[in-house]
């Protein structure tokens, strides 16, 4: 989906494809270096943090592209704008739904990797206590 998402927004020519490149490169050179040092073994503190940076990174692209939707369809209605953002209608809408979703992983990934064992460990010492 991603290669399909990258297709989409250069060929839809979207002015604002920049903001989701730069921040997913930054997340993922974390990522790749946490993973990188997981391979000799080596634990880091921050593993939790790289999800939440992802999180972050897609809440930040979609405010990013959902303002640049809202221009572009307001200064084609002659609606209040700051002028107009570039790029096909398609890929403007493929790429905020797909972002969406990926944030709705992202935070479904996190629910379950990092607070559902927390809230299963509470539930065991209350029931062991009864």
């Amino acid at each position: 989906m991603t290669a399909l998402l990258c297709f989409t927004q250069l060929e839809g020519r979207t002015s604002v494809s920049w903001v989701p490149v730069l921040l997913n490169l930054g997340a993922h050179v974390l990522m790749y270096y946490y993973y990188f040092l997981a391979t000799f073994n080596i634990k880091v503190w921050w593993k939790k943090s790289i999800t939440v940076l992802q999180i972050s990174q897609f809440v930040i692209d979609l405010a990013v592209i959902y303002f640049c939707l809202y221009t572009h369809m307001a200064f084609q209605k002659g609606g209040y704008t700051f002028g107009p953002c570039s790029g096909g209608e398609f890929a403007a809408y493929f790429g905020a739904g797909l972002l969406s979703s990926y944030l709705l992983l992202f935070v479904e990934f996190f629910v379950k990797a990092y607070t559902k064992p927390a809230a299963n460990a509470s539930k065991k010492i209350a029931s062991k206590s009864l």
